[in-house]
């Protein structure tokens, strides 16, 4: 009895699994590389298709899940001030010191020149922090993560579509 075998791809890794002539459409095989059950379709070619969808949906939603909390963490990323904060302290500082060393009076103008040098080193150190320092880096970090998910979630999509058909 010499049966004839004929090679399929896993549908979860990429090892050749030799699928025998005797096996029917339908027929479940397992992969002696990752032991997934792959289930067998017999057309035009043979293909083979996750069995068992299960473990992938799950998967599929832990994934979906940490690249929410990823966006969510991106977005946070972008909209904090960051240390440009610090910049307030150094417009009152100024203030402070002109009136307490330069014996300057309490004047709208003094407040004003204030909440310039106040902005100014507000937006110095927000352009440093992105140009230099951490924000960028976690910036580029948290999208590179994003996009591998992106990508994982893309092919397990697709190996949900594939063990979709019949």
């Amino acid at each position: 009895m010499d049966d004839k075998n004929t090679t399929a791809r896993c549908a979860n890794c990429p090892a050749e699994i030799g699928v025998p002539d005797n096996y029917g459409h339908g027929d479940v095989i397992r992969c002696g590389i990752c032991g997934a059950t792959n289930r067998i379709l017999r057309g035009d070619v043979l293909r083979l298709v996750l069995s068992d969808v299960a473990p992938l949906k799950a998967a599929l939603k832990n994934l979906q899940d940490r690249r929410e909390r990823l966006e969510d963490e991106l977005e946070g990323a972008r909209g904090r001030l960051g240390i440009g904060v610090h910049g307030l302290y150094v417009g009152l500082a100024y203030v402070l010191y002109q009136v307490a060393f330069d014996a300057q009076t309490w004047s709208v103008g003094l407040i004003v020149w204030g909440l310039v040098i106040a902005l100014a080193a507000a937006v110095a150190l927000e352009v440093m922090n992105y140009l230099f320092l951490s924000k960028r880096q976690r910036m580029e970090r948290l999208s590179d993560e994003i996009d591998e998910l992106r990508k994982e979630e893309s092919e397990a999509r697709h190996k949900l579509r594939e063990a979709g058909r019949r």
